[in-house]
């Protein structure tokens, strides 16, 4: 059965974020062991799949950049279940998750700043370390399947070739060899693999659609103001949770698209018999007075008030260091007000034409441990498109070496090239509204919508969205 996948996944009935302390084994860390070589760290059993990484980074990644720009990075294994499922690429300014397979997607996930460190979970989103978490499992599923019939995936075709790939009559062989041979002879490679020698300056076009909705409300104060207290405490609010900050941003932008609802409540009275609020009042003009985030001078009361209203809608369970709430709660929320939402099986396809159409999605991914529901609100396609040159490195079909070498062995000459023209990629990738007052803004994740790479297997992960 063919899939579709955003290359992210996150992780709970109940949607709600977990502590962060509580994903620190969830991440691939075990028994890293590198080499130094130059400015890379490498696995030492993966030396051809690193080379390919590295001519993906030079000749694609960095090609054409000023030099002040990516000129340096860091290849570092990520390995799950002693196996090397992928590399972190970390450049000068920004990250990416370099696959390891040709069968899936190369870049997994991106960040146009910071730097990506495996062993720092207490300032990793929580969202990010639960996409590791299923990514982990579904390529080290992909890597036990030995399927020489799968397609060799996007960017990947920039920087390998395979023999079921070459027009043997565009071999070009090298003239000066042709000299030298009988004129009966016929020459062609022999045993060996096609490595790449050169790209063209990679020719790049980018649509960006930017973020739809525009308030950057989290679950922390001054956002949960107006939620029941913790436990014990008469000072300190719980969080407001995710589900109720998703629906509530996704409302707010729906009043302004739609008109719909025209009107929300005003205020909050608490109740300290059971530790709730009772929302009252009814305004029209309410939603221009919400601050859209914390550094607005004004409107995070109103803001707050409407997140405590929707989260109580929503049937929020809320708790001391997590809330949350079921995705049917809120689309019947939703269909309350006027709308037809129903919950489906994630289609990133789908996802991706809404956003075309300005349109975002809320998505509710989870497992029996955690799980968060965010909005899908924004989207880059990059469309690289390059010329690359490949040569033979082995033997002709007469048992020959086929390349020429320095004295030290290394090839400076090949008998056979293959030139590959005017190749294109796309890459499509996602951003999201996290609910976390804007931040993880840089994260980008690769949204695999058109390939059907992921197996027919069950992963504990389940993804939904509203639609």
């Amino acid at each position: 059965m063919k899939k579709t996948l955003l290359t992210f996944t996150l992780l709970a009935g109940l949607s709600s974020c977990t502590n962060l302390s509580e994903d620190l084994d969830m991440i691939g860390t075990q028994n890293i062991t590198q080499t130094k070589s130059g400015n890379l760290s490498i696995s030492e059993n993966e030396p051809a799949i690193v080379k390919d990484l590295r001519n993906y980074i030079s000749q694609i990644k960095l090609q054409g950049k000023q030099a002040r720009v990516l000129t340096s990075y860091t290849l570092t294994p990520y390995i799950y279940k002693e196996d090397t499922i992928m590399y972190i690429a970390n450049y000068e300014d920004g990250w990416e998750l370099l696959s390891t397979d040709h069968r899936v997607p190369l870049v997994m996930a991106s960040s146009d700043t910071g730097q990506f460190n495996i062993s720092d979970t207490t300032s990793m989103n929580p969202a990010l370390l639960a996409y590791l978490n299923s990514l982990e499992k579904e390529l080290f599923f992909i890597k036990q399947i030995e399927n020489t019939q799968e397609n060799t995936y996007n960017l990947w075709q920039a920087i390998t070739l395979s023999n079921k790939e070459i027009n043997p009559d565009s071999i070009q062989i090298n003239p000066k060899v042709l000299e030298t041979l009988p004129k009966a002879a016929a020459l062609s490679p022999g045993s060996g693999y096609w490595e790449l020698i050169s790209t063209s300056a990679p020719k790049t076009s980018t649509t960006n659609i930017g973020h739809i909705i525009k308030t950057n409300w989290g679950q922390d104060s001054p956002w949960n103001e107006y939620v029941p207290y913790k436990y014990g405490t008469s000072g300190s609010h719980c969080p407001a949770g995710c589900t109720a900050i998703a629906g509530a941003q996704y409302l707010y932008y729906l009043h302004y698209k739609n008109n719909k609802p025209v009107s929300t409540v005003t205020t909050a009275t608490y109740n300290s018999s059971n530790n709730t609020y009772t929302y009252t009042g009814n305004s029209s003009t309410v939603w221009n007075q919400m601050a859209k985030n914390q550094s607005a001078s004004s409107g995070q009361a109103a803001a707050a008030i409407f997140i405590g209203y929707v989260g109580q809608q929503i049937n929020t369970k809320y708790g001391i260091n997590e809330s949350g709430s079921n995705r049917y709660y809120l689309a019947d929320f939703l269909n309350q007000l006027g709308y037809n939402y129903t919950v489906k099986d994630i289609d990133y396809s789908y996802i991706i034409t809404q956003l075309y159409n300005n349109i975002p999605t809320v998505i509710s991914i989870f497992n029996k441990d955690a799980g968060h529901t965010l909005i899908c609100d924004r989207y880059k396609k990059i469309t690289t498109t390059t010329t690359s040159t490949f040569g033979w490195v082995g033997t002709d079909n007469l048992g020959n070496d086929s390349n020429e070498r320095d004295e030290a062995g290394n090839i400076i000459g090949y008998t056979f090239t293959y030139e590959r023209e005017n190749l294109t990629n796309a890459t499509h990738q996602l951003g999201m509204n996290w609910g976390y007052d804007g931040s993880y803004d840089y994260l980008w994740l690769e949204a695999s919508s058109y390939s059907d790479w992921v197996s027919n297997t069950t992963y504990d992960t389940e993804r939904y969205m509203l639609k």
